[in-house]
């Protein structure tokens, strides 16, 4: 406007003429500069968008890549654990197993029949007054030491016993065995029915005598 008012209010002189040329002139520097400063600073707001799209992505991409990997992880853990779960399972039935096993085994071996046998005899001897030595109630009876009478009463006495005990799940069970006649006798029966009393079977075990009255099974 001033540059109008001096075209209208009279002539520039060569030196004012200069002046605003030279003015005009840096003005138009100035603006070509400053359009360079906002084509730089619009490149460079260009770059920091593309690089902030860029960072972005990555970082999308990495928590993206994180999360499968934490679901993968989770998965595996989940499927090591459903494992350790199933051997656990195993090994606490082959444990079961093997205690039933081992009671199966005791109570096998807890029934098991066990039996022991023991012979019990008793021999009469009658002494020859004439020679001293021992003879059987046979032949003093042959020598006509003694009676018919008595030699039968002596061959009664006379016995070869075996007693067999079973030991089993029950208890133990206690036969007699008369060797000579081949009868068996239930010394538990027995003493149950009241045909015999354990003062009696004291006295057989400790002096060898027979039982003639037990029952015969």
């Amino acid at each position: 406007m001033k540059i109008n008012q001096l075209n209208t209010s009279k002539p520039l002189t060569c030196q004012e003429e200069a002046t605003i040329i030279s003015q005009k002139e840096a003005l138009q520097k100035e603006k070509e500069d400053l359009l360079k400063q906002l084509k730089a600073l619009e490149s460079q707001r260009s770059s920091i968008n593309i690089t902030f799209q860029q960072q972005s992505r990555l970082l999308s991409e990495r928590n993206q890549l994180a999360h499968q990997k934490s679901l993968k992880t989770s998965s595996e853990l989940q499927r090591l654990e459903k494992q350790i779960l199933n051997e656990k399972d195993k090994i606490h039935q082959k444990e079961t197993l093997i205690a039933e096993l081992l009671s199966s085994i005791k109570k096998e071996e807890h029934s098991e029949t066990q039996t022991r046998e023991t012979n019990l005899s008793t021999k009469i001897t009658i002494l020859d007054p004439e020679t001293g030595k021992d003879m059987s109630p046979y032949d003093a009876y042959l020598l006509g030491l003694i009676e018919r009478d008595q030699y039968l009463k002596l061959a009664e006495l006379e016995c070869d016993w075996e007693e067999i005990t079973s030991h089993g799940p029950d208890g133990d069970t206690s036969i007699l065995l008369d060797r000579k006649s081949g009868k068996q006798y239930s010394i538990m029966e027995a003493l149950k029915d009241g045909r015999l009393t354990e003062a009696d079977l004291k006295r057989y075990k400790e002096e060898r005598c027979p039982f003639l009255s037990l029952p015969s099974s």
